[in-house]
This record gives structure tokens, C-alpha cells and sequence, in this order.
């Protein structure tokens, strides 16, 4: 690090601090990278997990994880809790291609109305390109009753019947109009378009979308609703819930 005179703890906080956090960093890397070589010979056939935060400032200084560095330490990167679009996008960026296990934290009462939308957005993050997600790590310190399972099998649901969506589709945000950033992930696939609407708040919320190239008729996965103005659709999102949208595009 090109580093002359003397170095005590306190210097190194004071005038070093990048210096160290990227040593330890970079230590912690190439640890992971032996770990993984054993385990690899064990199990050649294994996935190995590495835990931390998302890619964030702190996270590299309080957990010496910079994801750009363990990416090629781990099969998956298992991070939480707690993001945003911004950590997200860091996250995925760093990981460049590595896939991610999201974290969902449900520890405190109140009960979470969000549980569904929360896993639908963790599991359709990726801000652009091909999906990286590998699930959502759910972390649990609390009781759960049927109504949290149920909101958890709805999301999971919506997964397992349109699977390739979530694997291999692409990032087609800019192809709807008429919903807030916030709450918009359009997946495209093969002529093709899922759309999926959040909604966290308390209050129902009603758009009007604008799809482009969308033909034929539109239907919605957890109502069976259909639309059959394809080009205009009018959606309500339910409290605390989602709608998601089946969309054939022109070719």
C-alpha cells in the first residue's frame, strides 16, 4: 500500500482507514477462496454460501466484505437485512453475474402485512439485464400463523409456475408506462412480458398502464382477470399486496 513511517492502530484510523478496510477486505477474499477449494474437493458437486451485508460503506468496514472481491470466493452471495434500490444495484453490480440470496428479516410485532411484496421484490431484483437473485433467506424471530405462510406461498407461487421469467428474463421496465418506479419490475421473455406491480402501502392503488407491443389480451396471474385492451390496461393493487400481468408482445 506504499505506506512509509510508522504505523500504530491509532494512526491507522486516522490517515489509513481505506488502506485497512481494503487489506482486511482482500484477506477475508482470498480466505473464502480456500475455504471454497476444500469444500469443493468434498463436494464437488456443492454450492458454497458466503454470509454479510449488501454492498455498502459500512458493510465493508464493519464486515470487511467488499462483494467485487468474494465474489469469486462463493457460489452464492447470501446478504441482509434491510435495502434499498441503491444497495440493491451496488449489490448486484459487485457481484457482476454471481447470484444473490436476499435477506428478509421478520422478527419484531407488529405483524408484517408486506411479507409477499418483500419477497417479490427481493426475488425480481437485479436493476437491469438477466436476474441474479438465488431466493430469498428468510430470517425468522417471531411466531408466523397462516395468513404470513399464505402471503409467503403467493409469492412463491407466482415463482414456481413462471419459473424461466425469473431465470433467464430481462429487465423491460421501460416498455410500461403509467406506474411509479417504485413499484414496476417488467421481466421480457421470448415475445413475452410479466409484469409485476407492488404495493406496500395501507391505501389500494389503481394504474393505467401503457404497454408497448403488447397485443391479444391480458391476463392477471392471481386474479384470472383478463383485459382485453391490451394496450390499455387499469389495475388495481390491493394493500400490502401485488397483481402481476401476463402480456404477449408483438414480434
Amino acid at each position: 500500500y506504499d505506506i512509509e513511517g510508522e504505523l500504530t492502530a491509532a494512526l491507522v484510523i486516522e490517515q489509513h482507514k481505506e488502506q485497512w478496510t481494503d487489506f482486511w477486505c482482500r484477506t477475508w477474499a482470498e480466505l473464502s477462496g480456500v475455504y471454497r477449494e476444500g469444500f469443493r474437493k468434498a463436494v464437488p458437486d456443492g454450492e458454497m454460501y458466503t454470509y454479510s451485508g449488501y454492498q455498502t460503506p459500512r458493510a465493508r468496514e464493519l464486515y470487511c466484505i467488499d462483494w467485487a472481491l468474494m465474489r469469486d470466493g462463493c457460489d452464492v452471495a447470501s446478504a441482509g437485512y434491510g435495502w434499498n434500490a441503491r444497495t440493491m444495484a451496488d449489490t448486484v453490480a459487485a457481484l457482476d453475474g454471481t447470484p444473490l440470496l436476499g435477506g428478509m428479516a421478520y422478527y419484531q410485532p407488529p405483524r408484517n402485512p408486506n411479507l409477499k411484496v418483500e419477497y417479490l421484490k427481493l426475488l425480481l431484483a437485479g436493476s437491469s439485464g438477466v436476474m441474479h437473485s438465488s431466493g430469498v433467506m428468510h430470517y425468522q424471530w417471531g411466531p408466523m400463523d397462516g395468513l404470513d405462510y399464505t402471503r409467503i406461498s403467493e409469492a412463491a407461487a407466482l415463482v414456481a409456475d413462471h419459473e424461466a421469467f425469473f431465470l433467464t428474463g430481462e429487465r423491460a421496465d421501460e416498455l410500461v408506462q403509467g406506474v411509479p418506479e417504485r413499484a414496476l419490475f417488467a421481466l421480457r421473455l421470448d415475445g413475452r412480458l410479466l409484469v409485476v406491480i407492488v404495493n406496500p402501502s395501507s391505501v389500494d392503488e389503481t394504474h393505467t398502464l401503457a404497454i408497448a407491443g403488447a397485443t391479444e389480451a391480458v391476463s392477471e396471474y392471481y386474479t384470472g382477470q383478463t383485459f382485453g385492451d391490451a394496450a390499455q390496461v387499469q389495475v388495481t393493487v390491493p394493500a400490502n399486496d401485488a397483481r402481476a400481468l401476463l402480456v404477449t408482445l408483438a414480434q
